[in-house]
């Protein structure tokens, strides 16, 4: 449960400085609307207006709020330069847009609850005089939307180096979305996103097209939206390369300890784990740690990573369960070079396409590709995918495969069992038990298969 305190209460865990002013909000202001304390607020327009805050200092803004919050001024660092807007005692309710954000910078954003709504951009960045956003921490903010609402959390166009943290979103079309090149260096952490089961607009959790240096670790991520062939190709994870401006080629992303799964039982099937194209560079896309699970019924995807422009994929570590979808469940498409190992895979019936790797091996086992992979009945795959140290026949004995979880039992053969030597970055692993999002993360002593450490 979230715990709110007041405004007052919370200066007590600040320590008071000749540097840094406190200021406070209300929609509709109060007292002498000096801004200087909480019974002498600045209205949301007061607030707007004013050049007041700057590095160092913090904004406290309560209760509802019925205007856009458009912030004027700018921190001055990433150091003690931020400038602190706390809105966790806020509900921002206006429609269609509560807090936007026009070529601001250095500003951490405390959240906070976003009123329901059914459609609009609930927190959206703009220019300002050509200018974008940039060094931008959004954190903490919740939303739960109606059933089959269409709003998107996050547009994030105009920025760059932006955190999203520690944010909830319900019944929303979109959690982030945004196809610029102006979009970089991106990390979206510990963040849970689920979409409703509208069937009137594309639904992908996270959309973002164009971007490099994409970080997306520790969320839990439902996509239940049933597709359509024309309109509707519905992802947990898309990326792309998009017509017009500001458009380039995705590169170094990184998907890491998250759980994504697919919910789907109506609709055409057109719908994804990941829709990973247009991609370059080496490394191109980094994924590994993550537990990815089909419980739906339909889906004719659930990672395609194709028409990619070459460069370097990194397959490492992941735990995938098709329980009846997706079908075509893990392909990566020439070009490219694929790094596949310590990956485990089951689905509960063995039909249609399990495994696709066209690409070309990146490891050197002779004379298999890819090395240390376990998959369990599953079609479509051979000693080629699993490698000299993998299997397609063994059991992997997971904990309660019917429960969904997918940690490892003390039998279990893939325990000890994986390649130790693919590097430090790929080191740590969830916890058993762990609870999405934000998973306790441990370092892989003993360096099993799959997303879990022992």
């Amino acid at each position: 449960m979230l715990k709110f305190f007041s405004p007052l209460g919370l200066l007590l865990l600040f320590p008071l400085s000749s540097f840094a002013a406190y200021y406070f909000v209300t929609d509709p202001g109060g007292g002498d609307h000096s801004g200087t304390a909480a019974w002498n607020p600045w209205s949301t327009a007061e607030f707007n207006a004013s050049t007041l805050p700057t590095g160092g200092d913090t904004v406290f803004f309560t209760g509802d709020f019925f205007s856009t919050v458009v912030p004027g001024t700018d921190g001055t660092d990433n150091d003690a330069g931020r400038l602190v807007l706390d809105m966790t005692g806020a509900t921002l309710n206006v429609t269609p847009t509560r807090l936007q954000l026009n070529g601001r910078a250095y500003l951490t954003i405390l959240g906070g609850t976003l009123g329901t709504a059914y459609d609009g951009l609930l927190i959206a960045f703009n220019p300002n005089a050509g200018a974008v956003s940039h060094d931008i921490t959004i954190d903490g903010f919740n939303y739960v939307g109606i059933a089959n609402g269409i709003a998107t959390f996050l547009s994030l166009n105009h920025v760059y180096n932006l955190i999203l943290s520690n944010c909830s979103a319900e019944n929303i079309a979109m959690l982030v979305y945004g196809d610029s090149v102006l979009n970089h260096d991106l990390l979206i952490t510990g963040c849970y996103g689920a979409t409703g089961s509208d069937v009137t607009v594309q639904n992908d959790v996270i959309h973002i097209g164009d971007a490099a240096n994409v970080t997306i670790e520790k969320c839990k991520l439902i996509n239940r939206a049933p597709g359509d062939p024309v309109v509707r190709h519905n992802d947990v994870i898309q990326t792309y390369l998009k017509d017009g401006p500001d458009a380039g080629y995705p590169t170094n992303w990184v998907v890491r300890y998250n759980w994504i799964e697919m919910q789907q039982t109506s609709g055409s099937g057109d719908n994804s784990w990941m829709i990973m194209q247009s991609m370059a560079g080496d490394p191109a896309l980094k994924i590994y740690g993550n537990v990815f699970i089909g419980s739906g019924t339909v889906g004719s995807n659930g990672i395609l990573v194709s028409q990619n422009f070459g460069g370097g994929y990194y397959l490492y570590n992941n735990t995938f369960i098709r329980h009846y979808a997706p079908d075509n469940t893990v392909r990566f498409l020439s070009p490219g070079i694929l790094y596949a190992e310590n990956n485990v895979g089951e689905g509960d019936l063995a039909f249609g396409t399990f495994v696709q790797w066209t690409m070309q091996t990146g490891v050197a086992y002779a004379p298999a590709g890819w090395d240390y992979n376990y998959f369990y009945v599953a079609a479509s795959v051979d000693l080629n995918d699993a490698g000299p140290h993998g299997s397609i026949s063994s059991d992997p004995l997971f904990t309660d495969y019917a429960g969904n979880d997918f940690s490892l039992t003390l039998s279990s053969p893939l325990r000890v069992s994986g390649d130790t030597s693919i590097g430090d970055e790929y080191s740590l692993g969830i916890v058993p038990g762990s609870t999405w999002p934000n998973p306790t993360l441990v370092p892989r002593y003993n360096w099993s298969i799959g997303a879990f450490a022992y």
